[in-house]
């Protein structure tokens, strides 16, 4: 999936690209979720922003990680995971 990034997301880093939205970081430990154009254009969804504490976004990369390791069954798994403790808002 293809995000472009204006302006209002630079100074951010790809942490993660799942298949209907991606995560962006900085070095402050802000988060930007920005959704994918299909949905973007369906829904009129916007990014959502978050701000961590450092070890909440230590255990967010680690989770990351894993995900890019695992098979497609347990990506769902951690991908829900992710969603559900460190996207809530």
């Amino acid at each position: 999936m293809t995000h472009d990034l204006d302006s209002e997301i630079m100074g951010y880093k790809l942490l993660v690209d799942f298949p209907d939205f991606a995560l962006y970081a900085d070095e402050h430990d802000n988060l930007v979720q920005r959704y994918s154009m299909d949905l973007v254009a369906k829904y009129d969804l916007e990014d959502k922003k978050y701000k961590f504490s450092p070890e909440m976004m230590a255990y967010l990369k680690n989770y990351i990680v894993q995900y890019k390791e695992a098979g497609a069954e347990k990506k769902q798994i951690i991908k829900r995971y992710i969603e559900q403790q460190f996207l809530k808002q």
